[in-house]
């Protein structure tokens, strides 16, 4: 009887200096609430056409406490596509993959022009993630 007691009281002050310090502690709501964000909302490219352009979002998961699991990244239409990671400490690798709680890599998005004009896309994921989170894609080839 005894140590359920010490146990309970030290659950208590453990719980306290949690929220003392401001760090609080995961609910069932923080981790059915999880959230990605993307940054830039909006790429757009104006280049002469046959002269591919790479330009780069970052996706940042939300979350204090729960991971994404991302099964796909897309771009359309097809003159819009995603470019393979080069720098796996600062890209997201192909999907899928998970991005922890926390944590945000790059997506690269490549606009490859064969005719002139203007093209507008989305590059859209497929996500566990609360939100759908999308990034508006403007392309002109000259």
């Amino acid at each position: 009887m005894r140590s359920s007691k010490h146990l309970a009281a030290a659950l208590w002050r453990l719980c306290s200096m949690l929220l003392v310090l401001g760090l609080g502690f995961p609910t069932m709501a923080d981790a059915q609430n999880v959230r990605m964000s993307v940054f830039p909302k909006r790429l757009s490219w104006d280049i002469p056409v046959n002269t591919p352009e790479m330009q780069s979002v970052l996706i940042t998961n939300e979350s204090k406490v729960s991971d994404i699991n991302i099964t796909d990244i897309a771009a359309s239409p097809d003159v819009f596509s995603i470019a393979g990671p080069t720098d796996p400490s600062t890209e997201c690798p192909a999907a899928p993959f998970t991005l922890p709680a926390g944590a945000n890599c790059l997506v690269s998005v490549v606009f490859d022009p064969t005719t002139t004009g203007k093209v507008s896309g989305l590059l859209t994921f497929t996500d566990d993630a609360s939100n759908e989170p999308q990034v508006k894609l403007i392309g002109n080839g000259f």
